[in-house]
């Protein structure tokens, strides 16, 4: 089944668009809709304004011109001013809107890589899935799990899913960082421990005031509850019309985007499961330890039971994984150490050394 054949994996579109968000200062030819041949010839301009108001309305009038993609790609290429923006932007948001062929997975790495990462894997669910398409994706999970929030690496996983790629298992292991607690208490405490911490930002670019460009389309992605998909987390976008170049750039960067955050241990070990469904799960995120204190040895027997329990059992998933083809034998080999961080937490009252 390829990715043309069925309803967007990630995408449920969720069109916000209200007549009090576009801009008031559009210029009077927007007023009165204009012909095919007046579009076509808006598109054919040298004018980047011209180009911008074209792919406006041909996006309004659901048309196909060739010189969308002709322009779209020559901005790209461009200084990237906004003017250049206007352009791509507008020339996206009908590519998306009216039916097309499908991308060059290297124009939509060039989309991505402008900022427009919504816009870019809208595109991507359209090509027929291959070895490009999965390039294009496992060098796009390696990136964004560094990031502080990485709605672009749920969506990314999630498409791999639903065709079920190769690779994608062997990416979601690679880069885990398992931790494990070992949180120490007096007797007749409660023992347990919780770390949470998540901060944001973003650089929303130069504002355009006045702008004399057409209204400003801009995607999002977003995470929607109780969204069904193949995937443990469920991403879709929203289509906003914003004023200015600044308005859509703030938009793309909501204030709510830093959830989720960088995939935790529990959403690489979810996707494991949602990739190889019927596997035994038999660790699944990552673990805490109470150990009431009593001597140095029993701490050092119990912690080390605890280090070697959490690497047999990940080691059993990883050999289920591979006997099943889920991993290939080089991947298996490249992921069968677990990466395990043992973290003591000391929360005894009288803190004495533990070793």
């Amino acid at each position: 089944m390829s990715i043309r054949t069925i309803a967007f994996i990630f995408i449920t579109l969720s069109s916000a668009i209200s007549l009090a968000q576009q801009n008031p200062g559009v210029s009077a030819e927007s007023e009165k809709a204009p012909t095919g041949a007046e579009v076509q010839a808006l598109l054919q301009s040298r004018e980047s304004r011209d180009q911008a108001w074209g792919a406006y309305w041909a996006s309004q009038m659901k048309s196909v011109f060739p010189e969308i993609r002709k322009n779209l790609e020559s901005h790209l290429n461009g200084s990237k001013d906004v003017a250049d923006f206007a352009v791509i932007d507008n020339s996206l948001d009908a590519l998306i809107q009216i039916p097309s062929e499908p991308f060059p997975v290297e124009l939509i790495e060039s989309i991505y890589r402008t900022g427009r990462r919504a816009e870019a894997l809208i595109l991507l669910t359209r090509v027929t899935p291959g070895t490009s398409v999965d390039h294009f994706l496992l060098d796009l999970l390696d990136k964004e799990a560094g990031q502080d929030y990485s709605r672009e690496w749920f969506a990314a996983a999630d498409i791999m899913l639903l065709e079920h790629r190769p690779g994608l298992v062997h990416s979601l292991l690679k880069r885990l960082a398992f931790q494990g607690y070992v949180v120490v208490c007096d007797p007749g405490v409660t023992c347990r421990y919780r770390g949470v911490g998540l901060r944001s930002g973003g650089d929303y670019g130069p504002s355009a005031t006045k702008s004399t460009f057409p209204p400003w389309p801009y995607y999002a992605l977003r995470v929607k509850d109780g969204l069904v998909t193949d995937g443990p987390v469920a991403v879709s976008y929203t289509r906003r019309i914003a004023r200015d170049f600044a308005e859509a750039n703030i938009g793309r960067n909501p204030n709510d985007s830093i959830y989720p955050p960088k995939p935790s241990t529990k959403d690489r070990f979810g996707y494991v499961a949602a990739a190889a469904p019927g596997i035994n799960m038999a660790i699944a995120d990552d673990e805490s330890l109470p150990i009431i204190w009593t001597t140095k040895e029993d701490y050092r027997a119990e912690s080390e039971r605890f280090e070697s329990d959490v690497r047999t059992r990940y080691r059993n998933l990883i050999q289920q994984l591979r006997d099943l083809g889920f991993l290939s034998p080089d991947e298996f080999n490249d992921v069968s150490v677990l990466n395990l961080n043992i973290v003591v937490v000391d929360q005894r009252s009288v803190r004495t050394p533990l070793q």
